[in-house]
């Protein structure tokens, strides 16, 4: 249509996809006082961080009789947040974050490794319902890493 005015399309509703990424350039921020917690629940497992041979202190079937806990499989659990503590895209200043690391020892706390599973799913939502940026995007910009599937 020559010559004629086209009306303005509405543009379709668009959602981010599930999984995004922080956008090129943002930073992110994550829960010290939350991986802290997690610690002082595990302290068996936080202490391989530092030392490795803590954890050969206790054998494998000590560990099998434990609940199955096993580094290997929940290293990244342990490793990961830590890793995040010093990278440079890290922010210190919540309001600044793109997006927000929830550190959680899931996998290890499902399989017995620390402590109460659902007392400590349940303090880990109070603490999510608690934080005001958490509650600002219904938690759409926060993500957590776990290992097992027993932490569902």
């Amino acid at each position: 249509m020559r010559g004629a005015t086209a009306r303005p399309r509405r543009a379709a509703a668009r959602t981010q996809p599930t999984g995004a990424l922080v956008p090129d350039g943002g930073a992110f921020y994550i829960y010290e006082e939350l991986l802290a917690w997690w610690k002082a629940r595990c302290p068996l497992w936080a202490s391989a961080l530092h030392n490795l041979s803590a954890l050969d202190a206790v054998g494998a079937d000590q560990r099998k009789l434990l609940g199955g806990g096993d580094f290997a499989q929940h290293s990244a659990e342990i490793l990961f947040p830590e890793r995040l503590l010093s990278h440079p895209r890290r922010t210190l200043n919540a309001s600044a974050a793109a997006l927000f690391v929830v550190p959680a020892y899931l996998g290890l706390s499902g399989r017995a490794q620390c402590g109460n599973v659902t007392r400590n799913t349940e303090g880990l939502g109070r603490f999510l319902r608690g934080s005001p940026w958490f509650r600002r995007r219904h938690g759409a910009d926060h993500m957590l890493l776990s290992t097992d599937f027993h932490a569902a």
